[in-house]
């Protein structure tokens, strides 16, 4: 039986506060009270399965905290943006105002502060939109991580069926071959949802070559690609954050 489940119908209270995902529950799950009579030496792969679920909890929370991180930074980012509007505003007001006077001397010292707002609001602008494609990137991540963590509890359920069964008891209810359909289904969404999470990453990254150039930022020699493209069973979380944006 899923043990997060099994704690919101004791407790009483929600998924979100209970730290559960948000996801559709398992049509099929396999109750606790059969594993009962298997021996204790057969019941390893039981326990190497519930701790790949704790993993994938700890995972998700992760990528919450990561995404609730980067929703902080776009609002920096938002406010630098409005910032460098009302900058650029009083550099036009001065420059209009230098151009009254026909004071060739005034003119080209209201110049090169209005040059220098313009850029500014487009260096802002450009974070801005490299922020907002980091923080779509982060929230893919996130509903991947949870619907990855769906396929390990789906896999557990499986793996407490199939123990069970190798160990020649009966069990009612679902059979293997059904817990073991349920748990291809889970993670085939779960990959297809990864490479949902490629793209957004990919488009993460060209928002951020983009600021780059319009900041003079050089590129890094040594780009890796995040190990978070690789299979789900060995996704970490990049340890990393909206470049520019200072907290």
């Amino acid at each position: 039986m899923n043990i997060c489940r099994a704690f919101i119908a004791v407790a009483g209270i929600s998924a979100l506060a209970a730290g559960c995902p948000a996801a559709a529950p398992l049509e099929h799950e396999f109750e606790d009270e059969y594993l009962a009579p298997v021996p204790e030496e057969s019941m390893q792969p039981v326990y190497e399965a519930r701790r790949e679920v704790d993993q994938a909890e700890v995972a998700l929370e992760r990528a919450e905290a990561e995404l609730r991180r980067t929703d902080l930074q776009v609002e920096r980012a938002e406010n630098l943006v409005e910032r460098s509007e009302l900058a650029l505003e009083d550099a036009e007001t001065n420059f209009e105002a230098a151009q009254e006077t026909l004071d060739p001397e005034r003119i080209e010292e209201a110049r090169q502060p209005l040059i220098e707002a313009h850029d500014e609001l487009r260096e802002a602008e450009a974070l801005l939109q490299y922020g907002e494609a980091f923080r779509d990137w982060r929230e893919v991540q996130r509903d991947y991580r949870e619907q990855f963590l769906v396929a390990q509890e789906a896999r557990n359920e499986l793996t407490e069926a199939q123990v069970v069964q190798d160990e020649g008891l009966e069990a009612p209810g679902p059979t293997v071959a059904e817990f073991e359909q349920q748990y291809e289904s889970e993670m085939l969404e779960a990959r297809r949802m990864l490479a949902e999470a490629q793209d957004a990453r990919a488009d993460a990254d060209a928002q951020r070559s983009a600021w780059r150039r319009v900041a003079g930022v050089e590129e890094p020699d040594d780009v890796e690609e995040p190990d978070d493209v690789e299979q789900p069973e060995q996704v970490e979380e990049p340890e990393e954050e909206v470049d520019g944006i200072e907290d």
